[in-house]
């Protein structure tokens, strides 16, 4: 775990949050299934640390938000 893919989980979350159009987009690029595997990880473990469990937090955000659209 590095800064690097927390920052991308939180750019992430935010740019899905407030938008169905890039909700829509993730869903239909296969996003949820990378989201999927992105988390997989942490099924058998909780987080080691305070990065790793707020990147868990995000990725989460995004599966659930990408998850919204009613399509």
């Amino acid at each position: 775990m590095d800064s690097t893919k927390l920052s991308a989980s939180e750019v992430l979350s935010m740019l899905l949050q407030d938008s169905e159009a890039n909700q829509k987009k993730i869903g239909s690029m296969n996003g949820i299934d990378s989201l999927l595997q992105a988390i997989a990880p942490f099924k058998n473990k909780n987080p080691d640390g305070l990065e790793e469990e707020e990147t868990l937090h995000n990725l989460f955000n995004a599966l659930c938000t990408t998850l919204m659209p009613d399509e």
